[in-house]
Formats: C-alpha cells, structure tokens, sequence
C-alpha cells in the first residue's frame, strides 16, 4: 500500500488512479524463471554438467585482472582439492636477498623509536624479535648496509598496516597499503637505489601521514620470482617472490597445497582485500595467506610460462568495467570486464570451442601491457520463446542441442523438455541432421508402447518417451451423443471405463491395452464423446484439471 501511496502527487484522483491500473494491465507479463535464468551466470570452468562454457571471442565475454576464481578450489565433478605447485624460476634459483630486521640495535638508527616484541605486543608473524613502530610526521628508520659491489640493487620493505587512512610513502613512491591487520605482513613494491661498494644508509622516513606501518625488515637484493601452477598449468608469477601473509616464512616453493577456502578477488574500498586474499593449506596442514593476495596475472620478462592460448587485444577492442555490489565488500571497479562486442581474429578459430576443467588458461594481453585471463560463464541457450514473443523456429534450438551433445563427447545433453499443456503451441519438429535421436539407423520396426518398453527408452536413452493416457472427463446423470466409432471400439472403450477403479468422480484415468477397431486408430480421440451407462464421457487432454507445484522453477 506504501508503493501507491507514494505516487499520490497531489493529483492522485480517481481518474488517476483507474488509468495507473490500467497500465498495469496492459504491461505484458514476465516470468520470474525467465527473469532470474538470464542473470544468473556463474563462473564455469567445466562442462561436464547440463551446462557449457562461452567462448572467449564472443560479445560479452568475461575476463579479470586477478588469478583465482572459485573453480580452482577443487572439481566440479568429484569435488577433489585442486593441486596448486610454487616453483622456482630455474635461472633465477641462485639470486640471494639480505634481510636487515628494524629492531637491530647495530644496523639501525631511529626517530620515536617504538620497538616491539613477543613482550610488548600480541602482534605475531614478524621476523626477527620484533619489529618497529613508525609514529607521526618525521619519525623514521635509518639502516647502515654493506654491499661488495657498487650500482642499482632492488630494496624492499616487509611491513603491516592495520589502520586504513594510511596512504603510503609518496616521496618514495612506495604505497604501505591496507593488510587488514597488525599481524598481517607484506613486502613493499622493489624500488631501484644506486649503493655504492661498501657501507650505505637507507632512511625510510614518514612523510605523508600522522601515523606510520610497523616495519619488520629491510630486504636488500631481488628473491627469485616463483611461478604458481594449478593443475599443471601456470597461472601467473610471483615476480618477487613468494612469502607468507602472517607468519615469517621465507621459502614457499617446491611445496604442494590446495585452497582451504575460495580466494577472495580483489573488493573492498581503497584499502580493504584491495590485493585480494588465497588461503592455502601447507603439506603440514598449516593454513596461511599468501602475502601476494589474489595475485594479479603477471607474464612480463617470464614470457616461456605463457600457456598455449594467449594473444594480444588492440584498441579497437572495448571493455565495459563491471563489479559486484552483492556483497559487503564489493569486487573493485575493473578487475573483472565484458568484452563489449567480442571480437572476430583468425586465432578464435584455434581456441577450444568449451573451457574444460583441466583446460590451460586462456590469455589476452591489453595495449596497455596489463594481462587478462578468460574467465567461462555458463552459455544459457535460449530453447523456447520469451513468454512475450510469438513462437517461432528463429527462438528455438533447432536440433534441440544434439549438436552441442555431439560436440561436448556426450557430456552436455539434449536441451528439449517435455512437451506438455505450457508449451504445446510452442514445440517444434526437427528434421535438423544433428537433432536429438538414435545414433544407428535402425530402420522401420514396431515397437509396443509397454510401461517396460517405455522404463528401457528412458535408461538407456536417458530421455523421455511419449504417450497420449486415457484421461476422460465425467458428467454424471448425463446423456450425450457418442462420437461414431466401430462397435469394438465402443465396446472396448466402455469396459475399460466401466472397470475403471479410479474414484474421481470429475475425471478418470484409464490405462490398459484396449482391441480397438484398426479404422479408429488415427482417429483424433481429443474431445470424443461416450455414452457408458447413465454418465457422459469426454476425452480430454492427459493434463485436465492438474495441478502442479512450480516451486521448483
């Protein structure tokens, strides 16, 4: 009552509202099934259900900047956790990193310092004994360093941040970002200084923000990049390398795990899961974080762990940005994007046609150098019209999807449904060479319509069988003329009424093989009429007076 009253604008009269009614009434109708199957499209990476995959050329295609979707938890099918391998770049398996802690009372000299330990604090997973607490403006750390040659050596810091307002180092362009919590520990970006040979000092100095991230380390040199593999195939590389989010555990590699949980993508505001987050369950059964959070998809120098399918967009190719507003932590603005109208390149025709389970990861490189993964979604095809359209060959599968059954190694089935009062008007008869039917031309037998005839259709063929039942409607006490029918189809058709044990005094059902007249077998039996004693019988359609629960649509 509260909707119309709300459209009482001053001038909400009688006239006003008869004519608001009857625009409802004109309004054409919508299906709450229709409605709701053509918005939900899940992620999918496999079709091995009733179900296949998009393709990566077509309009509308999804692709993400980030690595890990739910699929890459376990099987679709069995349900089995997904292995995913950390492995070391081989030519880079040789490059040492030298970690200089914030709490050293050698190698560093500091403004406010605030140094925290097991004591002190019930912050955990630095490294070290502790680790120092950056406080407002000017406050800083001055590290004294010895490097053997002089020239560019990358530097990082391993940091947490559990105040959200901070926004980062700006004069050194380091950005010290939301990690969620105290004990929540990543490495800053590399940055390039120039050191000479011998002692150096780096000052990191808080220059942007009244308060500052506790800082555990200082790492002076470049750790081997590492390459995550799921299910075999690489999904992207850890550039600088791979460590753990809470806990100080400075070589994840070689190691085998799977994902406890799904890996959340990138979401939040400007701080929170802005690097996304993947739990990950070590061969000890230890669950932990990955410090690089969902990572995004990263190729550039490692170009040899491309996989197969990978090709570049151009300019020409428009995305349109979409997030997810489901949530209390929505998906940030452009990490996942629709390929507005596809594209059409000669490489689409060597992309599998579906996106299998076990499948390696399709690529595309944007001109901006970011890299895409394809992301499947569930292909919905449309087998019938709209409730609003006019039936038309043009709104139906043709051959019913036995060519995507044929395509799929059987895998997807026929996407034909039972023909029933709902969609009579609306089936159509296929004569497409790829139609839903037997493989082997068995040529012409005769087949009796049995209930175990019927039974072995539907085993083996997984697929329904038709038959027009007896269903009669009943008018007690009534006469009526009976439609002319040979005197054995009369005779046959009021015994088997008459001994009808079915109690409904409105309909009856009546099944049983009947010695009809063979003249009376195209007969069409809807709307014949019998006289059986003293009641009129009216053959009807086998769904009259039905009543059926649509909770499951």
């Amino acid at each position: 009552m509260s909707e119309i009253n709300d459209l009482d604008d001053g001038l909400w009269d009688d006239i006003s509202r008869a004519q608001y009614v009857k625009d409802q009434v004109n309004t054409n109708a919508t299906s709450h099934r229709e409605y709701y199957r053509r918005r939900t499209n899940t992620k999918w990476d496999a079709s091995q259900l009733s179900a296949r995959s998009n393709s990566p050329c077509s309009p509308l295609s999804k692709w993400r900047r980030y690595t890990y979707i739910k699929q890459d938890r376990h099987h679709t099918v069995t349900e089995a956790y997904v292995d995913t391998t950390f492995e070391i770049v081989p030519s880079e398996a040789n490059f040492s990193t030298t970690v200089y802690e914030a709490e050293s009372l050698t190698d560093v000299a500091c403004g406010e310092c605030d140094y925290r330990n097991a004591s002190t604090t019930s912050t955990t997973g630095f490294s070290g004994t502790g680790y120092l607490d950056l406080g407002g403006y000017d406050d800083f750390i001055t590290w004294t360093i010895n490097v053997e040659k002089e020239g560019i050596h990358p530097i990082s810091f391993r940091f947490a941040n559990g105040g959200s307002s901070y926004n980062g180092n700006r004069a050194l362009q380091l950005d010290f970002i939301f990690t969620d919590s105290w004990s929540y520990w990543k490495y800053t970006d590399l940055v390039d200084v120039d050191l000479n040979a011998g002692v150096n000092s780096i000052k990191l100095v808080v220059s942007a923000q009244d308060a500052g991230p506790h800082i555990d380390h200082l790492r002076v040199g470049k750790p081997p990049a590492v390459v995550l593999k799921t299910n075999g195939w690489p999904r992207t590389v850890a550039t600088n390398g791979l460590n753990l989010l809470d806990e100080w555990y400075p070589e994840i590699v070689d190691e085998s795990v799977f994902f406890p949980a799904y890996a959340d993508p990138p979401q939040g505001d400007l701080y929170r899961y802005v690097y996304g987050r993947t739990k990950v369950e070590l061969p000890d059964g230890r669950q932990r974080y990955l410090d690089v959070g969902n990572p995004p998809i990263e190729f550039d120098g490692y170009e040899q762990y491309l996989p197969t399918y990978h090709f570049n967009f151009t300019n020409d190719d428009v995305f349109l940005s979409t997030a997810s507003q489901l949530f209390s932590y929505p998906l940030l603005e452009g990490q996942e994007v629709l390929l507005k109208n596809g594209i059409n390149h000669p490489y689409c025709d060597l992309l599998p046609r579906f996106s299998e389970e076990y499948d390696a990861p399709i690529l595309g490189r944007l001109p901006s150098g970011e890299w895409l993964q394809f992301t499947p979604t569930i292909n919905l095809e449309s087998n019938g019209p709209s409730i609003n359209d006019e039936p038309s060959p043009e709104n139906v599968l043709l051959d019913g999807g036995g060519a995507t059954y044929v395509q799929t190694s059987e895998k997807v089935k026929c996407a034909n449904v039972r023909r029933s009062i709902f969609n009579e008007d609306t089936c159509f008869l296929s004569t497409e060479s790829t139609a839903c039917s037997s493989t082997n031309e068995v040529g012409e037998i005769d087949i009796p319509m049995n209930s175990s005839n019927i039974k072995a259709f539907y085993e083996l063929s997984e697929r329904y069988v038709y038959a027009i039942t007896g269903r009669w409607a009943v008018e007690a006490g009534a006469s009526c003329p009976s439609t002319p029918l040979a005197p054995s189809t009369i005779t046959a058709l009021q015994s088997a009424l008459s001994a009808s044990s079915d109690s409904n005094e409105y309909i009856r059902d009546i099944s049983r093989t009947l010695e009809c007249d063979p003249l009376d077998a195209t007969l069409d039996t809807m709307n014949m009429v019998l006289q059986v004693g003293q009641d009129c019988f009216t053959h009807v359609h086998r769904d009259h007076l039905s009543v059926y629960d649509f909770s499951g649509w």
